[in-house]
C-alpha cells in the first residue's frame, strides 16, 4: 500500500489551482487513510489524517478547512472540507492505480526502460537503474547518455556502505552543467544496483521526493519477492531466451529493440559461462553482476548466455569487452568461451553452439576464457568433415588408407601429411615426427604399397593434401 505525505496532497492541490497555506515541519509519508470530520478526535489511528473545518483548530482563524496530521496542518481560505475530500481521494485512488500498474509491468515481463517511462506518468524527472560495475543499466527516453566519470567515482562509496535499510543520498555531479542527482540504493538481496533522478528546469519538491521513493520501493520489492526476476531486467531478455531454445521460431520484435537502443544489423557476439560450482544462487548472482546496457544475460542448459551488443560497426579491439568479462567475473571459478563476431541477429543459435564449443575448450585447456577466433581454421575444419558435400570431395585413397590406418596404428596419414607439407623432405619429416629416417621410409613404402597415388605426383599433390586436411581423421 502506497503511503503519502503533507507535501503530496499540497502538491496535488496546488496542481488542481486550490489556494492554501502550509505549516509542514517534518517529511513524514505515513499517511494511508483520509477522513473528514468536523471535529478532531480525542483517539485515532495511526496514519490517518484529517480534513476539518479550520476554526476547530487553533491560530487557524480565516480559513476555511484544514487538512491535519500530526500537529502539521494544510490551511485553505476558501474551498469547503467536502471538496478537499474528495479530491483527496481522487489523488489516493489516482496514485494506487498508477502502483499497480507498475506493479504489474514488472511481473509481466516489461522492459525496465518501459516501466521507467510509465513511472513519469506521476514523477516528471528522468529515471535510471546504474549498476554498481560503472554502467547505466535502464534509463527513461530523458536520461542522460552517461554519468561523468568524476561524477562515477563519488557514487562508488555509497555502494560500499553498510545500511540496514535503503540508502538515500543527494549528489553534486562533479561537472556542474549535471547539476545534482538524488539516488536510492535498495538493501535487497543483490544491492548491485541503485535507482537515480535528477533535478530539471523543474525542481524537485518534497513529495516528488516521496513518490520517488516510492518507485524505488516498487522494483525492490519485487526484485526481492521473485527470485531472479533480475534476470528479466535486459530489454532483451525474453528474446533471447526464446532463441535459445530450439523449438523457437520467434523473430525480432521491434520493441524489444527500441527499449534496448540497439538495432537489428548491428554486431554482436555470444559469450557462455560455466560456472563450476553449479548453485543457482551463484548463477542469478553473476547474471546480476554481469547484465548491463551492452550484455544480454539469461540462464541456459548448465550455462549463462550473454548476448553482447558490439555497435554498429565491426569492433576493432575485442579485448574492451574480454576484459570486461573476466573482470566482472573475477572471484568466482568460471570458465568464459566466446563465438564470433556476427552481423544482425538471424540464426543466433548457431553462434551460441560455438560459445558452447569455446567453453568446452576452456575447461580442457583450464583457462578463465577461450575466444573461437583463437583457433579459428582447427574449428572451420572440424566444421566441414561433418558435411556430407565437401566429405564427397576427399581422395578415394586417402579414404583407403584411412581404413588401413585404423587397422594398422602405424600413423600412415599423419606421416603422408607431414611428408607433404614439409616438402616430401626425409630429414625434416622424421624430426617432425620424432622417428628414425628408416622408419619414416618403410611408412612410405607401405603407403606406397596400399594406395595407387605416388606421395612424390605433383600433379595429385594439391587433391591430397586438401583431402587430409579435411578427412575426420585428425592428421
Amino acid at each position: 500500500m502506497m503511503k503519502y505525505s503533507l507535501w503530496q496532497f499540497k502538491n496535488w492541490y496546488e496542481q488542481h489551482n486550490i489556494s492554501l497555506s502550509s505549516f509542514i515541519s517534518d517529511t513524514d509519508c505515513d499517511i494511508t487513510t483520509l477522513t473528514l470530520c468536523d471535529t478532531l478526535p480525542e483517539s485515532y489511528e495511526k496514519h490517518t489524517a484529517f480534513i476539518l473545518p479550520a476554526d476547530i483548530l487553533d491560530d487557524c482563524s480565516g480559513f476555511r478547512s484544514a487538512l491535519y496530521y500530526n500537529q502539521n496542518r494544510l490551511l485553505f481560505p476558501v474551498t469547503s472540507p467536502e471538496e478537499l475530500f474528495n479530491l483527496g481521494h481522487k489523488m489516493m485512488e489516482t496514485y494506487q492505480n498508477w502502483t499497480a500498474n507498475l506493479t504489474n509491468l514488472i511481473f509481466s515481463d516489461t522492459p525496465i526502460s518501459t516501466i521507467l517511462n510509465q513511472a513519469q506518468t506521476k514523477f516528471p524527472f528522468p529515471l535510471c537503474m546504474y549498476h554498481k560495475n560503472g554502467t547505466i543499466l535502464y534509463h527513461s527516453d530523458d536520461w542522460p547518455d552517461s554519468f561523468n566519470p568524476d561524477t562515477v567515482t563519488k557514487i562508488l562509496p555509497y555502494f560500499q556502505q553498510d545500511s540496514s535499510f535503503g540508502k538515500t543520498f543527494f549528489l553534486q555531479a562533479a561537472a556542474p552543467s549535471e547539476g545534482t542527482y538524488i539516488g536510492y540504493i535498495p538493501n535487497d538481496s543483490s544491492g548491485e544496483w541503485a535507482l537515480f533522478t535528477k533535478e530539471t528546469d523543474h525542481k524537485l519538491q518534497p513529495g516528488d521526493l516521496h513518490i520517488f521513493m516510492h518507485i524505488a520501493n516498487i522494483l525492490e520489492h519485487a526484485f526481492s519477492f521473485e527470485e531472479g526476476l533480475t534476470v528479466g531486467l535486459h530489454p532483451m531478455s525474453k528474446w533471447f531466451s526464446l532463441q535459445l531454445d530450439s523449438n523457437s521460431s520467434s523473430i525480432t520484435s521491434n520493441s524489444y529493440l527500441f527499449n534496448s537502443d540497439w538495432e537489428y544489423n548491428d554486431y554482436y557476439m555470444i559469450a557462455g559461462i560455466h560456472v563450476e560450482e553449479a548453485q543457482t544462487t551463484i548463477y542469478s548472482r553473476l547474471i546480476d553482476i554481469l547484465t548491463n546496457k551492452d550484455f544480454c544475460c539469461v540462464p541456459a542448459t548448465e550455462n549463462i548466455a550473454i548476448l553482447i551488443h558490439l555497435g554498429n560497426e565491426f569492433p576493432a579491439d575485442l579485448s574492451v569487452y574480454t576484459n570486461r568479462l573476466q573482470s566482472l567475473c573475477k572471484g568466482y571459478c568460471v570458465h568464459i568461451g566466446l563465438s564470433l563476431v556476427f552481423h544482425g541477429l538471424q540464426n543466433i543459435s548457431e553462434y551460441y553452439t560455438q560459445a558452447q564449443s569455446a567453453v568446452l575448450e576452456a575447461q580442457d585447456r583450464n583457462v578463465m576464457l577461450f575466444s573461437l577466433v583463437d583457433e579459428l581454421a582447427k574449428y572451420i575444419l572440424k566444421s566441414s568433415q561433418s558435411i556430407p558435400e565437401v566429405r564427397a570431395y576427399l581422395h578415394p585413397e586417402i579414404q583407403k588408407l584411412s581404413g588401413a590406418d585404423k587397422t594398422s596404428g602405424d600413423q600412415l596419414l599423419t606421416t603422408l601429411y607431414t611428408y607433404i607439407i614439409m616438402g616430401r623432405s626425409i630429414s625434416r619429416t622424421a624430426d617432425a615426427l620424432f622417428i628414425h629416417r628408416n622408419t619414416l621410409r618403410n611408412r612410405l613404402n607401405k603407403i606406397r604399397q596400399l594406395i595407387s597415388i605416388d606421395p612424390d605426383d605433383e600433379a595429385q599433390a594439391e587433391h591430397i593434401l586438401l583431402s587430409l586436411i579435411i578427412h575426420p581423421k585428425d592428421c
